[in-house]
């Protein structure tokens, strides 16, 4: 496929070919709409909401791209505008439980709000935003192996988040995230890390935080360490969390430049075996 579906148009018709993909609702307001696609190669952009920037003000928000299977090539939108000066581009989704993704995948073009939820697939680069924003969101559910995550591609941001929920991430590089969510999966094995680096390029954690942290299945209970991810560089605030296992509070910190989770586990002191009883006696 690689022409233009309109979920609606609120644009006069001499701007009806500025899509040149799939769109869920495409106009002035596009708020509310959404794209699902299972089984299809797309060769276009998918956008859950789309605004050319035709007008000076746009507003694109709560509009939500699925992709449960198939073939994409190009790149995904949760919501996309042109309008840089006053158009909002907020509260917008991207959604991907399966497939094959190897354009960019964006919550949205820019924003505050905007959600990007990986449970599986084939991927390459993922952003909660492409152009800068505050409070974006990255959300892994799955065993996800990707090129890039960032918060956002490129301009500035704040209070972007990578949440790892009970998901395991494996990634070339990680950058633009000013906080972190581990909730831990239901197991890990010791030599593996929550999020792994395969690139050369650490994870930054000068002036990033870890605001929530979880163990639900008590792996602390059972071993003192976690590795949360297993290549970082810059100062970071050692963090305690407590009640989150039965043993101790659970400390984040940086050691040997790895994000650790610890807690006060102590393995057993090994003990002599009991000496059998006689059975004459």
């Amino acid at each position: 496929w690689d022409g233009t579906v309109l979920g609606g148009d609120s644009f006069p018709s001499e701007y009806s070919d500025v899509v040149g993909g799939i769109a869920g609702g495409y106009g002035i307001t596009a708020t509310g709409n959404s794209v699902g696609i299972r089984g299809s190669t797309i060769n276009a952009p998918v956008y859950g909401g789309f605004n050319g920037g035709h007008v000076t003000t746009a507003n694109v928000s709560n509009n939500s791209v699925k992709i449960y299977d198939g073939t994409l090539t190009k790149a995904l939108y949760g919501g996309f505008t042109n309008q840089a000066t006053n158009g909002n581009s907020n509260e917008n989704s991207v959604e991907i439980r399966g497939g094959k993704i190897t354009g960019d995948i964006f919550g949205s073009v820019k924003g505050s709000n905007n959600i990007v939820s990986l449970y599986g697939g084939s991927i390459g680069n993922v952003y909660g935003v492409e152009y800068g924003g505050s409070s974006n969101r990255v959300i892994v559910y799955g065993e996800i192996t990707a090129k890039n995550v960032a918060g956002f591609k490129s301009g500035s941001g704040s209070g972007n988040v990578l949440f790892l929920n009970k998901g395991i991430l494996s990634a070339e590089k990680i950058s633009n995230f000013q906080d972190y969510i581990f909730i831990l999966p239901d197991s890990l094995a010791e030599d593996k890390a929550v999020i792994s680096i395969t690139g050369s390029v650490s994870v930054s954690m000068s002036g990033a935080t870890v605001s929530e942290f979880k163990d639900p299945s008590k792996i602390l209970d059972t071993r003192n360490t976690v590795v949360l991810i297993d290549k970082v560089t810059g100062s970071f605030s050692e963090t305690v969390f407590n009640g989150v296992v039965d043993v101790s509070a659970v400390t984040i910190s940086v050691k040997d430049k790895q994000l650790v989770a610890t807690s006060g586990w102590e393995a057993p002191d090994p003990t002599d075996p009991t000496d059998p009883t006689d059975p004459t006696d």
